[in-house]
């Protein structure tokens, strides 16, 4: 089980949410539904028809297209998506469906940057963008001189 769905079991849906200025504020949580479940009818297919566009173009051989032209189709793709989607991609991602987007293997949501837009506003309450992605941020700006978020530009 991911951190998000671990935190949200054991707090029992009241959760102590780490703010950016560094304190502790408690929220109580109510749901309509079952956090965590329920909604992969929902956004599953979506998310999988996304990755395995992604997973076609990189997974496409340099003499066909480098990683310039490849992040340029990506952009394209990434353009399609409003902010409110790549955020949900991003709790996709956080909550365990959507691990290959970014481990080992895949950089999709680094080094393709699937989550540029991010709103990060709305990421308070979840894991914290530069924390969770501090050595691919710190990697990018080095390798690439760029930022991954919209938000550090």
């Amino acid at each position: 089980m991911n951190l998000a769905r671990t935190q949200h079991v054991k707090s029992n849906g009241q959760e102590n949410v780490y703010t950016m200025l560094g304190s502790y504020v408690k929220i109580n949580l109510f749901f309509k539904y079952k956090p965590f479940s329920g909604h992969v009818s929902r956004f599953g297919h979506y998310y999988r028809h996304l990755f395995y566009i992604v997973k076609y173009v990189v997974g496409q051989s340099p003499t066909v297209m480098d990683f310039e032209q490849k992040r340029e189709y990506l952009r394209m793709l990434r353009a399609q998506l409003s902010n409110h989607e790549q955020l949900m991609l991003y709790f996709n991602y956080l909550s365990g469906y959507g691990s290959k987007w970014e481990n080992e293997k895949n950089k999709f949501l680094s080094d393709y940057r699937m989550i540029h837009n991010l709103p990060i506003e709305l990421t308070n309450f979840a894991v914290n963008t530069r924390t969770h992605f501090k050595n691919d941020i710190e990697r990018i700006e080095r390798e690439y001189n760029e930022s991954m978020f919209e938000y550090d530009e």
